[in-house]
């Protein structure tokens, strides 16, 4: 009988000794997992920051695109009424008759042009 005994008592240990190891492994796995899990909700949190950054910054694109669409048909615009300003004259005429009048002319319209080309190209 005392064997019976001596021999559950040592299954017994047995058994405690296993569920001890078993669960010293299962909580150094939940605790590896829990650190898994904070690192994930840290870069989840890095990649909504940099998604709202990017969402910002597509905003603001169109929004820049919106404007420039805007000045191009102001720019259109005013094209077609010069075109039916200058349509019915004959310039060349004018410029062999007041040479100085029609260059200055041009050349500040240029000058005005190009300022406003290089104003809404460039970001702000």
């Amino acid at each position: 009988m005392r064997t019976i005994t001596l021999y559950l008592l040592l299954g017994c240990l047995l058994a405690i000794g296993g569920l001890w190891f078993l669960n010293s492994r299962l909580s150094a796995q939940v605790e590896d997992l829990e650190l898994e899990l904070s690192v994930l909700r840290d870069n989840l949190q890095v990649a909504e920051a940099r998604l709202q950054i990017q969402e910002e910054q597509t905003q603001a694109a169109v929004e820049r695109l919106r404007e420039l669409d805007r000045k191009r048909q102001e720019a259109e615009q005013r094209v077609n009424r010069l075109r039916n300003l200058f349509g019915d004259h004959d310039l060349g005429k004018l410029i062999k008759r007041k040479p100085g009048l029609i260059t200055t002319r041009i050349q500040k319209a240029t000058e005005a042009y190009w300022r406003e080309v290089q104003d809404a190209t460039t970001t702000p």
